[in-house]
Protein backbone atom coordinates (compact mmCIF):
# COMPACT_ATOMS: atom_id res chain seq x y z
CA UNK A 1 0.00 0.00 0.00
CA UNK A 2 1.47 3.42 -0.98
CA UNK A 3 1.77 6.04 1.90
CA UNK A 4 -0.31 9.22 1.10
CA UNK A 5 0.07 12.49 1.06
CA UNK A 6 -0.85 13.25 4.72
CA UNK A 7 1.37 10.54 6.05
CA UNK A 8 4.05 12.30 4.09
CA UNK A 9 3.39 15.44 5.84
CA UNK A 10 3.01 13.74 9.32
CA UNK A 11 6.41 12.36 8.76
CA UNK A 12 8.43 15.62 7.86
CA UNK A 13 10.35 17.46 10.42
CA UNK A 14 10.49 21.29 9.64
CA UNK A 15 13.34 23.26 11.36
CA UNK A 16 13.36 25.62 13.81
CA UNK A 17 14.58 28.12 10.99
CA UNK A 18 11.54 27.20 8.15
CA UNK A 19 9.11 28.26 10.93
CA UNK A 20 10.35 31.75 11.21
CA UNK A 21 8.28 33.84 9.65
CA UNK A 22 9.95 35.96 6.35
CA UNK A 23 8.56 39.05 7.83
CA UNK A 24 10.50 38.64 11.06
CA UNK A 25 13.88 37.96 9.83
CA UNK A 26 14.79 41.38 9.08
CA UNK A 27 14.03 42.43 12.49
CA UNK A 28 15.81 39.72 14.06
CA UNK A 29 19.07 40.20 11.67
CA UNK A 30 18.83 43.85 12.99
CA UNK A 31 18.61 42.89 16.47
CA UNK A 32 21.39 40.95 16.21
CA UNK A 33 23.75 42.89 14.96
CA UNK A 34 22.83 45.77 17.62
CA UNK A 35 23.51 43.21 20.44
CA UNK A 36 26.33 42.00 18.53
CA UNK A 37 28.05 45.84 18.19
CA UNK A 38 26.52 46.63 21.93
CA UNK A 39 28.99 43.60 22.84
CA UNK A 40 31.78 44.61 20.95
CA UNK A 41 32.05 48.26 21.89
CA UNK A 42 31.38 47.73 25.24
CA UNK A 43 34.33 45.18 25.85
CA UNK A 44 36.67 47.90 23.69
CA UNK A 45 35.36 50.38 26.02
CA UNK A 46 36.16 48.51 29.22
CA UNK A 47 39.31 47.21 27.90
CA UNK A 48 41.33 50.47 26.54
CA UNK A 49 39.60 53.05 29.22
CA UNK A 50 42.52 54.72 31.81
CA UNK A 51 40.39 56.55 33.95
CA UNK A 52 37.93 53.04 34.83
CA UNK A 53 39.39 52.19 38.43
CA UNK A 54 39.25 48.20 38.20
CA UNK A 55 41.77 46.55 40.27
CA UNK A 56 43.79 49.20 41.34
CA UNK A 57 44.91 49.75 44.29
CA UNK A 58 43.02 53.16 46.70
CA UNK A 59 45.95 55.18 47.84
CA UNK A 60 45.96 54.83 51.24
CA UNK A 61 45.38 57.99 53.60
CA UNK A 62 48.51 58.19 54.99
CA UNK A 63 50.05 58.18 51.37
CA UNK A 64 47.85 61.35 50.06
CA UNK A 65 48.24 63.02 53.41
CA UNK A 66 52.39 63.26 52.31
CA UNK A 67 51.94 63.72 49.08
CA UNK A 68 49.71 67.03 49.51
CA UNK A 69 51.94 68.35 52.50
CA UNK A 70 54.85 67.85 50.56
CA UNK A 71 53.64 69.65 47.98
CA UNK A 72 52.49 72.53 50.13
CA UNK A 73 56.40 72.86 51.26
Amino acid sequence: MRPTQYTFNAVKKTSFIRSIPVEITPLLIACATVCCSAIFFSTKKIKNDRTLKFGRKNPTFNEKFEEVVNSKE
